[in-house]
């Protein structure tokens, strides 16, 4: 009765029906191969929100300095896709943007950044802290001396972040070298 209850709503028959046997007719198997189709993406859609749902999987924008791509970010990535291995990230290093505007303006959902943001609207976490190293070749007067005053630095050459940014790094080496009283020779420029 409900097969024929349906036949009359969509006004069309399924099956053929004699005494002995019932069997699909065109229609009847042209919507049976679609409606299972149809069934299982939505018992996938089902299984895939409810995994959204408990935080299992989805997908995620993350942004980054670049100092921490060989560093901190691949651990927290391996952690990430070991505890949710469904999860789908996006990664961005964005050049000299300002990480609390892409989060503000939901361009991103996590952001790593040197800088610390102090907006009510953005919850905010210090994870890792790193001291500021001065590199030389092996061979460089300094290699074997302990350093106690920057001014002792202000005839060598740096290959140095790009002082004129704005962000934390830069701002940092400003202030460190303009309270030792000079600007270093920058010969190459790098973030």
């Amino acid at each position: 009765r409900q097969i024929q209850s349906l036949e009359e709503e969509i006004g069309y028959q399924l099956f053929k029906r004699d005494k002995r046997n019932v069997k699909l007719t065109d229609a009847g198997i042209f919507l049976k191969d679609k409606w299972a189709t149809t069934i299982n993406d939505l018992n996938h859609f089902q299984k895939q929100a409810k995994k959204i749902d408990q935080g299992t999987s989805g997908h995620i924008s993350l942004s980054y300095p670049g100092s921490i791509a060989f560093s901190y970010l691949p651990l927290f990535l391996s952690k990430i896709n070991a505890s949710i291995p469904d999860l789908k990230l996006e990664l961005t290093e964005p050049i000299d943007e300002n990480h609390e505007k892409l989060l503000l303006n939901y361009d991103t959902d996590i952001a790593f950044n040197r800088d610390a943001i102090n907006n009510t609207h953005i919850m905010s976490y210090k994870l890792h802290t790193e001291p500021i190293c001065l590199v030389v070749p092996e061979k460089h007067w300094l290699t074997n001396t302990t350093l106690k005053d920057l001014k002792v630095l202000q005839d060598e050459k740096f290959i140095i972040s790009g002082l004129h940014r704005n962000t934390y790094f830069p701002s940092l080496l400003r202030s460190l070298f303009q309270k030792n009283g000079f600007e270093p020779k920058t010969v190459i420029e790098s973030d």
